[in-house]
């Protein structure tokens, strides 16, 4: 805003030097009055304008930022609701806590836990224990998932080891001409592998 003023005011005083010529040889004081009034309206008009167009761009940057935290907002609220969906026990597990209770081998430590947070009433206390018992269910199902898929994923790298363990590369030896054997594990870090040749007993690095 200051910027417009000091500019605005710049031009006021250019327009007020380029007709003072013309000020003073007016015929007439009203003539004179009526000039130097034209250009006081227009600056003030350029000042009007000027702050209209600041509150203008205040109001929309103000907008953007109040849509810019609604949508945030919004993102987030659907977010937390799909984390609790997708964390929520599932039916399963609900029906398993019942009939434990059915049963009466139940967990007694979540069932004490159950009493303490249905606030020591006894009607609430079934349903705060297959509130923890679901809970405690789903937990151990994905524990056991990972354990499962961290045992399969060993298993598979074994059975990548054992193929590679079974390939194996042909040389010659360099002294007596012999068939040499060497598997992938015979090899060090830079590719090589020290080979004793079972025939003539000498020793040589290959490739």
């Amino acid at each position: 805003m200051r910027k417009y003023a000091a500019l605005f005011s710049c031009v006021f005083l250019l327009i007020l030097l380029t007709h003072a010529g013309d000020v003073h040889a007016a015929s007439s004081s009203f003539e004179a009055t009526k000039n130097t009034m034209a250009i006081v309206v227009f600056f003030i008009g350029c000042m009007i304008c000027c702050f209209i167009i600041k509150v203008v761009i205040s109001l929309l940057n103000k907008t953007k930022k109040c849509t810019a935290k609604i949508i945030k907002k919004g993102v987030e609220h659907i977010v937390d609701r799909q984390e609790k969906l997708l964390n929520e026990p599932d039916t399963q597990y609900y029906a398993q806590s019942e009939q434990e209770i059915t049963d009466g081998t139940y967990d007694k430590g979540l069932w004490s836990m159950a009493l303490v947070n249905a606030n020591g009433k006894e009607e609430l206390r079934k349903i705060e224990y297959m509130k923890l018992r679901a809970k405690q269910l789903q937990k151990f199902e994905g524990e056991q998932l990972e354990i499962e898929e961290l045992q399969r994923a060993e298993k598979q790298h074994a059975e990548q080891m054992q193929q590679r363990e079974k390939q194996c590369d042909i040389y010659n030896c360099r002294f007596c001409s012999s068939e040499l054997q060497v598997t992938s594990s015979q090899y060090n870090q830079y590719g090589e592998a020290s080979i004793v040749c079972l025939k003539c007993g000498k020793a040589s690095i290959y490739p």
